[in-house]
């Protein structure tokens, strides 16, 4: 894409995004000006920005977007808050205008051209997948215009969302076919032709890859349904030449490098990234993909403030839409 044709958000989050930036195409506030390339998504929470990702421009104007980010915030008397950044840029703003750095997350990394169900360690997914073929099941990808179908495939979301019970997290929206630039969608269906699953795949041009923003499966589907949609995936890109497939960010095993905090409040930070991780089942997803064999790499949360209260965190919990479903 030529630089004179990125003048949209979403042409700039095909362009120079990382794996958070798609979420920034829904409900947020866009920090941009005129000097500089690229934009900054964040959504507000009392007198609190709270940013999703790097800034996303050239990587060379990340350092200098933040910096005129910054003085925004001054100016409006917010305090900024970064959730779930790359390592080269949290090193650099938490040397800068960030007093706090927490490594709470993993990127999950996948390389298609490695094939998962090959070898000893790849036994049980074969066995995943072999059960759902033998069920009928089969993976393809949308490429026309059919209104009906992409109904179906929206309807995969909504029985998905209905099924989900407990504390949630809402990064972004549902509607899979309201952005379409730079997009992939496959889905799961039977013998029968209904649709049992779907994935929505975000092209990356900054890593050469892409980003797998959903995969998901309704609830009743056969075992290994997930397992065969994903591995169609990978099978897909490697046959393509792709090398690189992110899931995003999960969180890590426990809080790791952390800047900024005392020695007690550094202990009641660990213990509440704890008590997070149990209540809201976060240890289960990252579990799930290691099936397939991916590498992992750092993320960060950053404070621009000296300590972390109850304000604070209600101003995260409030931007990442974080709530209970009965």
């Amino acid at each position: 894409m030529c630089r004179e044709e990125i003048q949209t958000v979403e042409q700039m989050v095909h362009c120079w995004g990382c794996p958070l930036s798609e979420a920034v195409l829904d409900s947020c506030s866009y920090f941009q000006t005129p000097e500089l390339e690229g934009v900054i998504g964040y959504r507000l929470s009392n007198r609190y920005a709270v940013v999703l990702g790097d800034p996303i421009c050239p990587p060379e104007k990340k350092m200098l977007l933040a910096e005129a980010f910054q003085k925004f915030c001054q100016e409006h008397q917010l305090s900024c808050i970064y959730f779930l950044v790359s390592e080269k840029f949290a090193k650099w703003a938490v040397g800068h205008h960030c007093k706090i750095l927490l490594e709470v997350g993993e990127e999950i990394i996948f390389k298609p051209q490695i094939d998962p169900t090959i070898g000893h360690r790849g036994s049980k997914l074969r066995n995943k997948i072999h059960h759902a073929q033998h069920q009928g099941l089969s993976v393809k990808e949308y490429l026309s215009s059919d209104p009906e179908l992409e109904k179906k495939i929206l309807d995969v979301g909504k029985k998905w969302v209905k099924a989900r019970k407990g504390p949630q997290i809402y990064l972004g929206n549902l509607n899979f076919f309201e952005n379409r630039l730079g997009k992939r969608w496959f889905y799961l269906q039977d013998e029968k032709q209904n649709i049992l699953g779907m994935a929505l795949l975000c092209r990356l041009d900054a890593h050469g890859g892409w980003l797998l923003k959903f995969l998901i499966i309704i609830p009743g589907a056969p075992r290994g349904s997930s397992e065969l949609l994903m591995v169609s995936l990978l099978e897909v890109l490697r046959q393509e030449e792709c090398r690189f497939l992110t899931y995003g960010i999960v969180p890590a095993d426990y809080l790791g490098e952390i800047s900024g905090l005392g020695k007690i409040n550094a202990l009641l930070a660990k213990m509440l990234f704890k008590i997070a991780k149990w209540v809201f089942r976060l240890s289960q997803k990252k579990l799930y993909w290691r099936q397939f064999q991916p590498h992992t790499e750092s993320s960060y949360l950053l404070f621009s403030s000296s300590s972390i209260g109850i304000e604070e965190l209600r101003a995260l919990a409030v931007a990442i839409k974080m709530e209970y479903k009965k």
